[in-house]
């Protein structure tokens, strides 16, 4: 199933990549070439940076605090594959996101330029130099006529195709997106930049930021960036973190040019290159997510909870810090005032309403044993203000069951589900809207990680189904698909 024109649709790679109970081919997990945690610049200084504290996520205010609490490592799991948990999931704990900056500074003759960010060793490796008396280089990255004069500092989020395809395969495509969502989210919630003008883009060149991170697109690709108007009266906390480098274009470590680290990922390439093209897009149409009318009604604002945005910035990066993926669920009731600051934090707040209204992503709810509500499927409005109540009674065992029969999902007092009608949304975005509303979906549930975390809840995202069986529990509408769950709610603690 293609779109117009023989090109591959958003819709035609998710059905045909789509799970079928006893039809899962296993396949052969290579431990001795498990994906790099990192990619590595050597002999390529780095700059180090500061360290957070693992507990409350204090430090100065400074760039360091920015990169530790969007991408860096937490704690450390030794073994023969020493694993680096960091702030943000991963399917599987792979990390196919990498995290590079192309930084403007304000001051004239400021040394400005390209870095990578080494989130294991903790620090900066400059890729390239540029100096602010030439033309703005980000000038060249976007489409149309977006106003870059104040953008000093942007964020390009990339993902390998090889750490994600290593477990998923032809599927590994879902899994780069919502982790690159959880990537960006982080970014834009981090106290040091939300007080200024940030917006998350989708609208650049893929050519032309390969061309300037340097990039091999047959194994690494450009998903997302997020531009910040720093406010000029502020004092230039980066330049003077990388004031001091010296220009160079490292080679990368020999161990990532492998042969195995340079496989071909025809399906991975087909869909990424079918995105590219990012002009002519309009916002998706509000389709209904199932054909069922609502029972009732709920009104789930309430004056006494905070949206993520409200939540003071010391908390909010002790959250960061503290997040880890917790499944270990216990079937304890809910109380109203702690399900109802929990979907606060759902709500999509500044820098993600507009991508989540114009991707057409929507919101559901599995729940079970929440004060006040009864069990069963709900749908939030696209305002996460309202629920509808579409199907009564205790949906998580099945649900369980229809995401690879795991077990701790059924157990779980609430199931968060991300629905996508993926044929109006091809219609409005074509290809690229698939990209735009993956990383929404992952942005909204790194949202409710942090709210977990907040409530000391456990939360552990899904993005394994059966898929077609998951339609059929839920009773979506014919192009509807479930594209994300994440699972949240009280857990055992040690």
């Amino acid at each position: 199933m293609t779109a117009t024109g023989g090109q591959l649709s958003a819709r035609s790679y998710h059905w045909d990549h789509a799970h079928i109970r006893h039809g899962i081919t296993p396949h052969y997990l290579d431990f001795e070439h498990y994906p790099l945690p990192a990619k590595s610049y050597l002999p390529a200084e780095i700059i180090p940076l500061e360290t957070h504290d693992n507990q409350t996520g204090d430090t100065p205010a400074s760039f360091a605090h920015l990169l530790s609490h969007a991408y860096g490592v937490t704690r450390v799991r030794r073994g023969q594959i020493p694993f680096y948990y960091r702030t943000v999931p991963s399917a599987g704990g792979l990390y196919p996101c990498h995290l590079y900056l192309s930084i403007t500074a304000a001051a004239d003759n400021a040394e400005t330029g390209v870095y990578y960010y080494e989130p294991v060793r903790s620090g900066l490796v400059q890729l390239r130099q540029e100096k602010t008396g030439q033309n703005n280089p980000l000038q060249q990255l976007f489409a149309g006529e977006r106003e870059l004069a104040d953008v000093r500092l942007l964020f390009i989020v990339t993902a390998a195709f090889y750490n994600s395809a290593w477990k998923y395969r032809a599927r590994a495509y879902r899994y780069m997106l919502l982790d690159t969502g959880h990537l960006v989210r982080n970014i834009t919630l981090n106290p040091l930049i939300r007080a200024f003008a940030c917006n998350t883009a989708f609208d650049f060149d893929d050519g032309k930021v390969s061309d300037l991170l340097n990039l091999n697109s047959a194994a690494e690709v450009p998903l997302a960036c997020v531009s910040v108007n720093w406010d000029k009266s502020v004092p230039d906390i980066v330049a003077q973190t990388v004031n001091h480098t010296r220009p160079c274009f490292p080679p990368v470590d020999d161990r990532s040019t492998e042969a195995a680290y340079l496989q071909d990922y025809p399906e991975l390439r087909a869909i990424h290159s079918a995105g590219i093209p990012a002009a002519g897009q309009v916002p998706v149409p509000e389709t209904a997510v199932t054909d069922d009318r609502p029972e009732t009604v709920f009104s789930v604002v309430s004056e006494s909870t905070r949206s993520l945005d409200e939540v003071p910035g010391p908390d909010l990066a002790g959250c960061m810090i503290r997040r880890r993926s917790r499944r270990n669920f216990i079937t304890s009731p809910v109380t109203a005032g702690a399900y109802l600051q929990l979907f606060a934090c759902l709500s999509p707040g500044r820098n993600l309403r507009d991508l989540v209204r114009d991707t057409g992503l929507r919101v559901g709810l599995v729940c079970r044993k929440l004060e006040g509500i009864d069990d069963g499927f709900y749908l939030f409005d696209r305002q996460v203000a309202v629920l509808h109540l579409m199907h009564r009674g205790n949906l998580a065992p099945m649900l369980a069951s229809v995401c690879l029969d795991q077990a701790w999902i059924g157990q779980a007092a609430m199931n968060f589900l991300f629905f996508s009608d993926l044929a109006a949304l091809d219609t409005a975005r074509g290809p690229r809207g698939y990209r735009e509303m993956m990383v929404a979906a992952g942005m909204l549930a790194q949202q409710i990680y942090l709210g977990a975390e907040s409530l000391a809840m456990g939360c552990c995202g899904i993005g394994a189904m059966y898929d077609r069986e998951a339609a059929d529990l839920l009773g979506l509408s014919s192009h509807v698909a479930l594209v994300y769950a994440v699972s949240a709610g009280p857990v055992k603690r040690r």
